[in-house]
């Protein structure tokens, strides 16, 4: 056992280092079994009716990015999949999150061959307070928003906002969340007074204090972190990132374990033989 404590620590770095990044280079696909609560949101999206109009929230800024741009990714695709339309839009206070649904949109677009202005709009952010701009939405969509979408094009030009004139028309509404304002503000001033149905995802940090509010059925699902993305992945069998980052997260954590099963073996070892000695 002299061997093990003669190990650099350095080497332990480098092994951990080489068994996070081989996966991200090389994914090994290992199994992920998706929990109650990504199947609940898997299941509200895949009973909508093709042709359902659904709005994303993109209420994370490009520090939550690393975390919510896979679940993001995810949510995009599987709605496009369903051949669902989607209208995004982002709550005062994160004017980054348009910037993000703009990059995400454009390129899960491009994967599935929808097209700007009939399958998805943008409709950016806006200042204000929550309170007040989502109230107004739920009268009048296009006032909130000037009569434009996030590019300056008016409203009234593209083909699928002749089917939403207020938020009432939504079939769905699925928020990716990492802070305030968020989910709750959606239930308190949409899923209450309109009862549109509300999905969603978060940091895996903020998942213990959304969920009291799907058992609360104001939430009717909700996803958590990277492995709810990775989830979503699997459910719609369309492996992305998410599943890439859980490979190396695994077997990171297994090669941990292992560092911490091999420095017990030789503390043991080292203890016993002194005991022997003595």
């Amino acid at each position: 056992m002299n061997i093990l404590e003669r190990i650099d620590r350095r080497i332990l770095y480098l092994v951990l280092l080489l068994a996070v990044a081989y996966p991200l280079l090389r994914p090994f696909g290992l199994s992920v079994k998706p929990g109650p609560d990504s199947k609940q949101v898997f299941r509200v999206i895949d009973e909508l009716p093709r042709g359902s109009v659904v709005m994303v929230s993109f209420d994370y800024d490009p520090a939550a990015a690393p975390e919510l741009d896979p679940m993001a990714v995810a949510l995009v695709r599987l709605l496009f999949s369903k051949d669902l339309r989607i209208i995004t839009f982002s709550q005062p206070g994160w004017e980054l999150g348009a910037g993000q649904a703009d990059r995400i949109l454009r390129q899960v677009a491009v994967e599935k061959g929808k097209e700007y202005g009939t399958d998805w709009v943008n409709l950016g952010w806006r200042a204000g307070q929550s309170a007040v701009i989502l109230p107004a939405m739920s009268e009048d969509l296009r006032r909130p928003m000037n009569g434009v979408d996030m590019y300056g094009q008016p409203l009234v030009n593209l083909k699928l906002m002749d089917q939403i004139r207020k938020l009432s028309d939504l079939q769905l509404i699925v928020g990716i969340w990492s802070g305030t304002p968020g989910f709750q503000e959606y239930i308190s001033f949409v899923y209450e007074p309109l009862k549109i149905p509300l999905v969603g995802g978060t940091t895996a940090i903020g998942l213990p204090v959304a969920k009291p509010y799907m058992k609360a059925g104001q939430l009717a699902g909700i996803l958590g972190g990277m492995r709810g993305a990775a989830d979503i992945e699997v459910l719609a069998d369309q492996p992305g990132r998410a599943l890439t980052v859980m490979d190396a997260q695994s077997l990171g954590l297994l090669v941990i374990l292992g560092f911490l099963v091999l420095g017990n073996i030789g503390y043991l070892v080292t203890r016993w033989r002194g005991g022997v000695k003595g």
